[in-house]
């Protein structure tokens, strides 16, 4: 196990304040602020407008940005171009010249910062966008760092405006990417790349997105992880192998994970494990786990996952206790309760579901009301509807919440239209797919395929959940029963209508 420096330690010998500055010096840093504030300005004002059509009205921004110290390579190398654009040629090689005095590599310098500014800038026409990503790598052909950091920005632009199959080419031939030791440019290839993992597994690249992840995985300073940058790997893992789950692509990133044993990295595979625990991967999810607390199984998300895992290979009793414990040491948090309760009441476990929410329930703190609602799912599967009922009535519940039981009563019932409607009215709350996917059960349990595939399509444009939308897409296309045996698909029928999982259960 590869020890973290104890940096409270380090900051109890540094941290002694230091000297006021002076009146003059902060003077200074804001006349740097300012002018890099307004340098920056000047020159994104430019290359909107070079980029809109209009290079002559382009050029006095760029010019005014080199009136500034800041960001003067680009300023640079915009104006020379906008100057060749607008027809003037002799303008444009005075220009050069000057600037070739002043900074010989000013070209190359400029290709990563200007690169960046035209990919954010959305009055630029993409293809626009694109040919000055191409003729920034046709400049950095011969430094393989700056030729790194452009290819990156290209996968970016790729992807953004869903160029796959470019994407899937340029990734084949792309140059290696690790080749530099300076944190910062390392610290922005694994951030380009993690975004770019959350985003390709939608888009069917899922070989191109685990090589990224891979890549991301081997280059993350471990000792330097902080706590936002583990949530963004979880997100990363969820997007990444929910939409199609590969067995061998989660073994590899186990592996990897475990080339750099950083006890830090214990919630990274926690967070995989409970992926492979959505795909019913019995085999995955223990070895991720058993990595996980080998690194650290103190580890918070440690503590929060494992009981998870132990209730979902069946060990319900030694889950239930490891849960109470780490909800008594202030480990875990209510809605952390919200997944073992789910996998229980998908199997039909509806008292050991109860079990499970009694922790925070009956606890006598303030909890969230969303656990009201699986509470009410376990009293429907066992059929003690007059608890439901007390639900719905119950003033001091949000109406939000009542409604979503009351959705899920009709769902019980069979009342598909009116839970359709229901769920209809908690969609218009709220940025989440789950209430048209919740309608997309009711469209199910009333054999409607249109209002089926119209209720997967709303959700989809909210955010897709292929794990969930494509085995039901599959089934509303006349593919038969075998479409809905897909893990996360039947979980969450069952879920949703443990009734209606029961009949399609009984007639496949």
């Amino acid at each position: 196990m590869v020890a973290i420096p104890d940096r409270k330690a380090d900051r109890a010998v540094t941290s002694a304040p230091s000297p006021a500055p002076s009146a003059e010096t902060v003077a200074l840093w804001r006349s740097r602020i300012r002018e890099d504030a307004l340098a920056n300005h000047a020159l994104c004002m430019g290359l909107a407008i070079q980029g809109g059509g209009a290079p002559a009205d382009a050029i006095p921004f760029l010019r005014r940005a080199l009136s500034y110290s800041a960001l003067r390579a680009e300023a640079w190398f915009a104006l020379v171009q906008t100057l060749r654009e607008a027809g003037q040629p002799a303008e444009a090689e005075a220009a050069e010249a000057e600037a070739l005095r002043e900074d010989p590599g000013f070209a190359l310098a400029a290709q990563v910062g200007l690169a960046q500014r035209w990919l954010d800038t959305a009055a630029i026409p993409p293809d626009r966008v694109l040919a000055g990503l191409l003729a920034g790598l046709s400049l950095a052909a011969d430094d393989p760092v700056t030729l790194a950091r452009l290819h990156l920005l290209h996968l970016q632009f790729l992807c953004r405006h869903g160029r796959l199959e470019g994407l899937a080419k340029a990734w084949a031939h792309h140059p290696p990417l690790d080749v530099s030791d300076d944190p910062q440019v390392r610290a922005e290839m694994v951030a380009i790349l993690a975004g770019l993992c959350r985003l390709l597994p939608r888009s069917g690249l899922q070989d191109v997105a685990r090589d990224m992840l891979e890549l991301v995985l081997r280059h993350l300073d471990a000792r330097s992880l902080t706590t936002g940058d583990l949530i963004h790997q979880e997100v990363m893992i969820t997007e990444s192998l929910n939409a199609d789950w590969d067995a061998a692509i989660a073994a590899d990133l186990i592996a990897v994970a475990l080339t750099a044993p950083a006890p830090i990295l214990a919630s990274f595979l926690a967070s995989l494990g409970l992926v492979a625990i959505r795909h019913a991967d019995v085999v995955i999810a223990d070895r991720a786990f058993t990595a996980a607390r080998s690194l650290d199984p103190d580890n918070r998300r440690v503590r929060q996952l494992y009981p998870v895992h132990l209730i979902f290979t069946g060990a319900v009793a030694d889950g239930l206790a490891a849960l109470s414990q780490a909800w008594t040491d202030g480990v875990l948090i209510d809605l952390g309760l919200r997944v073992p309760a789910q996998i229980l009441l998908e199997r039909g476990e509806a008292a050991a579901a109860l079990s499970v929410l009694a922790i925070a329930l009956e606890s006598g703190r303030p909890v969230q009301a969303e656990l009201r609602v699986l509470e009410s799912q376990a009293h429907l599967a066992q059929g003690n509807l007059a608890a439901v009922q007390a639900y719905i009535a119950d003033p001091a519940l949000p109406v939000e919440i009542t409604r979503k039981i009351a959705a899920f009563l009709a769902l019980h019932e069979g009342r598909w239209d009116e839970a359709d409607a229901l769920f209809a009215h908690l969609r218009a709350a709220g940025a989440s797919p789950y209430p048209d996917l919740w309608r997309a059960v009711a469209r199910l349990g009333a054999g409607d395929w249109p209002g089926l595939r119209a209720a997967l399509d709303a959700a989809d444009a909210v955010r897709p959940v292929l794990e969930i939308s494509r085995p039901l897409r599959a089934f509303a296309g006349a593919e038969g029963l075998a479409a809905l045996a897909a893990p996360a698909a039947r979980f969450f029928v069952h879920l949703a209508c443990p009734a209606l999982g029961r009949r399609l259960d009984g007639e496949g």
